[in-house]
C-alpha cells in the first residue's frame, strides 16, 4: 500500500480529523461546562490542557504521512517527523496516566516514572524502523510500467474463506483426535 495516497488526500484527511477533533473540544466545553461530574471536567480541563500538545503530534504526524507519500530522496523527513510525533505521542499518554492517578487516587508512579526513557526509547524505535522503511522499500515500489506490463499474470492466492475453510478442518481434525483418544481410554 504504499505511495497510494494522494498529497491531497493526506492533506484532507490529517487537517480534517485534527479539525473536527477541535470542533468536538469546543462543542464539549460549551455544553459541559456546568457539569458537576468531576471526571468530565477533569477530562475537559486535561485536554484543554494539552491541546498544543495534541496539536503538535498531529502536525508531527502529518508531515510524517506527508513525506512519505514522496519518493526517495523526498521521503527523507518521513522518519524523523514521524519519531518526534510518536515521541510527542508517549508524552500525552503519559500525562493522561498522570491525570488518571489523580483523579482516581491510584499510584500508578512507577511507571510514570519511566515515562522519559519509554518517551526516548519509542522515538529511537521509530526512527530507525522509519529510515529502514524508506531505505529498503516493497520490491513492488521500484517496478517501471514495462515490467509490471510484462507481469500481467494473475496469481491465485488463497482468500480468507478458503483459509477459514482449512482453518475449520484443522479444528475438526483436532477435536476428532481428542474424541477418538478419549474412546480408546474407555
Amino acid at each position: 500500500m504504499r505511495h497510494k495516497r494522494s498529497v491531497l488526500g493526506v492533506v484532507f484527511t490529517k487537517i480534517g480529523g485534527l479539525l473536527l477533533f477541535l470542533v468536538i473540544l469546543a462543542l464539549a466545553d460549551i455544553f459541559l461546562a456546568g457539569s458537576t461530574n468531576r471526571y468530565i471536567m477533569a477530562v475537559l480541563a486535561f485536554l484543554n490542557g494539552n491541546l498544543g500538545l495534541i496539536i503538535a503530534y498531529s502536525i508531527f504526524f502529518f508531515l510524517a504521512e506527508l513525506f512519505y507519500v514522496f519518493f526517495l530522496p523526498f521521503n527523507l523527513p518521513y522518519p524523523v517527523f514521524n519519531a518526534v510525533g510518536g515521541f510527542l505521542l508517549v508524552v500525552f499518554l503519559f500525562r493522561m496516566l498522570q491525570m488518571i492517578e489523580n483523579v482516581t487516587g491510584t499510584s500508578l508512579y512507577p511507571l510514570i516514572a519511566l515515562r522519559y526513557f519509554v518517551a526516548l526509547l519509542v522515538f529511537f524505535i521509530v526512527l530507525i524502523v522509519g529510515f529502514v522503511k524508506v531505505f529498503i522499500p516493497t520490491p513492488k515500489y521500484y517496478r517501471t510500467r514495462r515490467h509490471k506490463e510484462k507481469e500481467k499474470k494473475t496469481y491465485d492466492y488463497p482468500g480468507w474463506h478458503d483459509i477459514g475453510a482449512e482453518f475449520r478442518g484443522m479444528v475438526m481434525d483436532a477435536i476428532k483426535g481428542v474424541r477418538d483418544s478419549i474412546k480408546k481410554n474407555k
